[in-house]
């Protein structure tokens, strides 16, 4: 097997499995928790897409730190939302 075509199904198959994980999550009663995993879930989702769809992991340097940049500042966003609606 192409090791392109292995790294296509693998990647397919841990999608498959995080989907699977977030559908039982969803239908168990955890409460806030349940949110917070299926975050966390969705999150590992878009890292698996990125690192493989979009080439990240054999990137060069520099545009793996405009992609660093662009998750810290989501990353900022979403810290500084609270803090905003917090002390108004």
């Amino acid at each position: 097997m192409n090791p392109a075509t292995r790294t296509l199904l693998l990647t397919w198959a841990a999608l498959l499995a995080v989907l699977a994980m977030s559908v039982a999550v969803a239908l168990l009663a955890l409460g806030p928790w349940s949110i917070a995993l299926n975050l966390g879930l969705a999150l590992l989702m878009g890292g698996l897409l990125v690192a493989n769809f979009m080439d990240l992991l054999s990137a060069k340097p520099l545009i793996r730190v405009f992609a660093l940049g662009a998750l810290l500042w989501v990353f900022l966003l979403f810290v500084m939302l609270p803090v905003d609606y917090l002390t108004r």
